[in-house]
């Protein structure tokens, strides 16, 4: 799905309604099968309209630093993706390099693939109103370590 994700039509207004940013655009989709696992023996019942939502391009990059992140090959220097060279080898939190942050409530940090982020007032809105199938994770809980990672001695 590349930059996007699957939302319902509820989170999706009510983004809406709070007037949140991040989102570049949104389409329906089509549910065509849904499965309920075996440990639920109810009925799935009738599935809400689901939109493909494809988050904006920001320019929020991950502080090597300040995140204490150690990779095989360390930064690349390059100021657009500001990814890091070789494989990850550790990650202690995610923060985001001072000054590059724009102020979407939805967004991807470049130089860190993979999760989305959002910021507190989003959390606590769809908190609020019970916006269930997501996990978060705070900043300063993402933590990663390689089984092959020795630090330095």
């Amino acid at each position: 799905m590349g930059d996007g994700i699957l939302m319902s039509e509820r989170a999706l207004r009510l983004f809406e309604k709070e007037a949140m940013g991040g989102i570049a655009f949104s389409h329906p989709v089509r549910i065509v099968r849904a499965l309920r696992l075996r440990r639920y023996r109810e009925p799935i019942g009738e599935i809400p309209p689901y939109f493909y939502v494809r988050l904006s391009r920001t320019g929020a990059a991950i502080d090597y630093e300040a995140s204490g992140l150690v990779s095989t090959g360390g930064p690349s220097g390059c100021p657009e993706c500001h990814s890091f060279r070789g494989v990850m080898q550790k990650l202690d939190r995610l923060e985001i390099l001072p000054g590059t942050w724009t102020g979407e409530d939805f967004f991807r940090i470049r130089g860190f693939t993979g999760d989305q982020c959002i910021t507190d007032r989003a959390h606590a809105v769809f908190k609020a109103n019970n916006i269930t199938g997501v996990k978060w994770i705070r900043n300063t809980e993402v933590m990663y370590r390689a089984t092959s990672y020795k630090p330095n001695t």
